[in-house]
């Protein structure tokens, strides 16, 4: 009875659900907030804001992002490196700049809602030395 209230939901809402795995880590320590690209010619700047779900403040990052079409499928030829120095205070948000190669460019092309990033988090290491690993 759930599966079939799910299904209907989905068919009314118009949108299709796909969930996201990330290859290595996980989603949710580092949270996606907002993102721009850039086409600059050779190459695609994309800025992310990322929130930090902890209270500690964040000192460097072992994380990637992915950004994903309404249709599933993932942009580019791989993900890009979040900035590693990346600091951000607990409970807190940054943006980080990556250049990105030009397989990159469809997400100047379409719109932003046609693009959802996914943050995939390795590590994290806080200010006070102590590390999480996922």
């Amino acid at each position: 009875m759930k599966i079939a209230v799910l299904l209907v939901a989905l068919v009314i809402s118009g949108e299709a659900a796909y969930a996201f795995d990330c290859p290595l880590g996980k989603e949710g320590p580092l949270l996606p907030i907002r993102w721009s690209a850039y086409d600059r010619g050779a190459d695609v700047t994309v800025t992310l804001g990322v929130q930090n779900t902890f209270d500690r403040q964040v000192r460097m990052v072992a994380a990637e992002v992915y950004f994903v079409d309404g249709l599933g499928r993932t942009v580019g030829n791989g993900p890009l490196s979040v900035d590693p120095d990346l600091q951000i205070f607990g409970n807190g948000a940054n943006a980080g700049t990556m250049i990105a190669p030009t397989s990159y460019s469809r997400l100047t092309k379409g719109q932003m809602s046609d693009f959802t990033p996914h943050i995939c988090t390795e590590a994290i290491l806080f200010t006070d030395g102590s590390k999480a690993e996922f």
